[in-house]
């Protein structure tokens, strides 16, 4: 593999990292409209019930309509903790995911950082050779 070919290709995992980032940055933000709607269930479901335990003395068919109300209200709170449940799990996917491909453009680029370390080793072996073999032909001539 060519020192300019792993360049490219970490370019490519590069922007490839970034599109997992923006994902995880969705994620998070999902995450986030998923906690607050689950709060939001929660708050609705606790007033409902505290409606209920106010009230007193009700009829019956207030009673039936107070106790629909606050069943709803626990059906959507249970939906919406299920969905903030399922955000977490998707979060931390697209986290994972983020981490790879960092993995992955770190490995490469200290692979790069290798290469160019053999290339100068090997040009500084060159040039002692060039200046050896100058320095050679220099004795040679003097004597």
């Amino acid at each position: 593999m060519t020192k300019r070919r792993l360049e490219r290709i970490i370019q490519v995992k590069e922007r490839i990292r970034g599109v997992r980032r923006s994902e995880l940055e969705t994620a998070d933000e999902e995450l986030a409209r998923a906690a607050e709607a689950a709060s939001e269930a929660g708050k609705i479901h606790d007033g409902a019930i505290g409606s209920l335990t106010r009230a007193g003395q009700i009829t019956a068919e207030d009673l039936a309509r107070q106790a629909a109300v606050v069943a709803l209200a626990a059906k959507v709170a249970t939906e919406a903790n299920g969905t903030l449940e399922v955000r977490k799990v998707e979060r931390e996917e697209r986290a994972a995911t983020v981490f790879d491909a960092t993995r992955d453009v770190r490995a490469l680029e200290i692979l790069h950082q290798r290469m160019g370390r053999a290339e100068q080793k090997e040009e500084r072996k060159k040039e002692q050779g060039a200046t050896d073999e100058a320095a050679g032909r220099m004795v040679r001539v003097v004597r």
